[in-house]
């Protein structure tokens, strides 16, 4: 399956932003939550994550492959992002794009490098 951030890229997948605060972090990434950082500001911003709670989803993130850990705040950010006024369907696939950048993002750590 193509990244939906190359099929927004292309013209071939809407670029929506529900919320302003949404398009001023990841605007650059055309609504997809790439790097760890978008994470964590996803998390404060529209689902009231403390900077704490936001770094710990970060170091989650970071070792995907070994913990798994991202899906224990699964509840915490689907809840703060509806508490925000997002659509709970909008607020799984804002999650599942942040769990699928940390599997790939583990996926990418572990490759070896090749000479």
């Amino acid at each position: 399956m193509v990244h939906p951030y190359l099929r927004r890229r292309e013209g071939k997948e809407a670029v929506i932003y529900p919320k302003p605060e949404l398009e001023k972090v990841l605007g650059k990434t055309l609504g997809v939550p790439l790097f760890q950082e978008q994470a964590m500001r996803v998390a404060i911003e529209c689902a009231g994550f403390t900077p704490s709670e936001a770094d710990q989803l970060r170091r989650s993130m970071a070792t995907f492959k070994h913990t798994g850990g991202v899906s224990k705040f699964r509840d915490k950010l689907i809840s703060g992002m509806i508490a925000h006024g997002y659509e709970r369907e909008y607020a799984e696939q804002t999650f599942r794009q942040l769990e699928g950048s940390a599997a790939m993002a583990s996926l990418k750590a572990t490759r070896p490098l090749l000479r």
